[in-house]
């Protein structure tokens, strides 16, 4: 999230647990694990974040170009352009500013939530098609902001290129290792992530899958010890 909007996750206790255990019972350095439970989370983040979510891979990316087309067109209607009639003249005045300002007024929580009818914005055929092109555009941004993270920590699958294509998204990452702690903090600068109401409980998913799969990777440490004569609790 934004630096303005540090939130405590729900799930990040039981997470930070099954993190530790996996530390103590694997035979690769803890430095080494912790990096690896940092990419399945950011995996599992880039499956929920917007568009994506019902939908995944090439899915979720048409699901968002065809959601950009139609949120678009909840507050705004392409009319005939040519010609001297006065909702031609009206129509072909409307900049690309006019329409950005017109389509961000009537966003909530990064959606519109309701169409316009009679009172959407009257444009250009010509300009809408340009316009819903460009905002299709940035369909990955969101998650984008996350590609930071991505790229410190060598996420090599279960990221999209459509995501990753955000090269520029603004984001961050670290990973600062002491003689008794340590600390891995990625963070998302998008800065409509804060419109998206449901974020937070997209990433405590993420932390409560990854907890849910180190439970099951336990229980096969468990198995795989008591098997060569170890006693376990």
């Amino acid at each position: 999230m934004a630096r303005s909007d540090i939130v405590r996750l729900t799930n990040v206790d039981a997470f930070n647990d099954s993190l530790m255990r996996i530390a103590s019972n694997s035979r690769a350095p803890v430095k080494k694990t912790m990096e690896k439970q940092t990419r399945l989370i950011l995996a599992k983040i880039f499956t929920v974040m917007p568009p994506a979510g019902r939908a995944s891979g090439k899915a979720a990316k048409a699901r968002g170009m065809k959601a950009v087309e139609s949120q678009i067109g909840k507050v705004m209607q392409g009319v005939e352009g040519r010609g001297k009639s006065v909702q031609a003249v009206r129509a072909r005045a409307v900049s690309e500013s006019n329409m950005h300002k017109w389509h961000k007024k009537h966003r909530k929580q990064g959606v519109v939530k309701r169409s316009l009818g009679r009172k959407k914005l009257k444009v250009s055929k010509g300009k809408l098609k340009s316009y819903i092109a460009k905002r299709k555009k940035s369909v990955g941004m969101l998650s984008g902001g996350f590609n930071a993270a991505a790229r410190k920590f060598e996420l090599k699958s279960g990221w999209p290129s459509w995501i990753k294509r955000h090269s520029n998204a603004p984001g961050s990452a670290s990973f600062k290792v002491k003689t008794t702690s340590f600390r891995i903090r990625f963070t998302n600068k998008v800065k409509y992530v804060r419109d998206v109401s449901v974020s937070v409980k997209r990433l405590d998913w993420a932390l409560q899958r990854q907890a849910k799969a180190n439970k099951l990777l336990l229980n096969d440490y468990k198995k795989t010890a008591i098997k060569e004569g170890f006693k376990v609790r």
